[in-house]
């Protein structure tokens, strides 16, 4: 236990994907409150209001290409030499991100259906496999 403490702290953390990553987090974060900003009225693209909100997005769409780069960068570095360790590689990061996910979506399917009182088994099904949990509630 404590070798494997010991060779972590070993390992030299780059700060600069770090402060990249901050970044991309802020930019991510400010993409989605412009629906918030500007919202739903921005309708007509002669307005300029629709041309603000188009350059605010082109400026901050930078961020999801930023968090690729650095998976990308990182996922090359890992060492796998067998399959057996591909696919032990792929069980762990399928557990880190298909468990929230799931958590997640179930609550809120669970919150909406108690909320509105609608039970479709079908679109609750469809809602969870394609990622649309959060489009029941808009």
């Amino acid at each position: 236990m404590m070798n494997a403490i010991s060779n972590k702290l070993l390992i030299k953390r780059d700060e600069s994907f770090d402060a990249l990553r901050g970044i991309a987090i802020i930019a991510v974060v400010a993409i989605h409150a412009s629906g918030y900003i500007f919202g739903s009225e921005v309708v007509s693209s002669a307005s300029n209001d629709f041309n603000v909100a188009f350059l605010y997005r082109q400026i901050l769409n930078f961020a999801v290409p930023v968090f690729l780069f650095i998976s990308g960068y990182w996922m090359s570095n890992k060492k796998v030499d067998s399959f057996e360790g591909y696919k032990q590689f792929l069980i762990q990061r399928l557990k880190r991100i298909v468990i929230p996910y799931l958590f997640w979506s179930i609550f809120i399917l669970s919150f909406l259906t108690t909320r509105t009182q609608v039970f479709d088994e079908q679109e609750i099904l469809f809602k969870l496999l394609t990622g649309g949990a959060m489009d029941r509630a808009i």
